[in-house]
């Protein structure tokens, strides 16, 4: 069995970065309920290692069609406020754009959404869609986009309806 790509690593660059809110009330209660006591919960186990790098593996195995690359290039090169592909906010918001590797890793989780959907092929929707957990920490907003309270999600906004 081949070893899996890792695109970020525990200690290197992010894959993704998820936005995870605060529970609300009856979540946090549930949450002391379950873990406030001497006992702690068993995990469940539902996938064994070998079955893990399997589907690490199957992820890479999924078809890509060339228009699918060009676009995931082309957004990724849009972020880097140099590229002649950059829009005019970019330049004027953005210090510092995404590179190479975020090409990489937004190949590889669109791949993995598209065999999470059982589709047979990626589609320029899965990019789309994993886009941001996938660029938001690799946009630096410089002093313009702090000083008008323009945010990296405002930003990513507009290169997700762009794309």
């Amino acid at each position: 069995m081949k070893a899996p790509i890792p695109c970020g690593s525990p200690a290197g660059p992010l894959f993704l970065q998820i936005l995870i809110k605060y529970p609300d009330a009856a979540q946090e209660v549930e949450i002391l309920r379950r873990t406030g006591g001497l006992a702690m919960p068993e995990p469940e186990v539902l996938l064994d290692a070998e079955q893990v790098i399997a589907l690490q593996n199957a992820v890479t195995e999924i078809p890509v069609p060339d228009h699918v690359y060009e676009a995931i290039v082309r957004l990724v090169q849009s972020t880097r406020p140099e590229s002649a592909s950059a829009p005019d906010y970019i330049r004027s918001y953005l210090a510092w754009g995404a590179g190479p590797r975020a090409s990489q890793c937004l190949l590889r989780a669109a791949r993995a959404l598209a065999l999470l959907r059982g589709q047979t092929s990626v589609s320029v929707e899965e990019v789309r869609e994993v886009m941001r957990p996938v660029l938001r920490h690799r946009l630096i907003p410089n002093y313009n986009a702090t000083g008008e309270g323009v945010s990296v999600e405002d930003i990513l906004g507009r290169l997700q309806e762009s794309l």
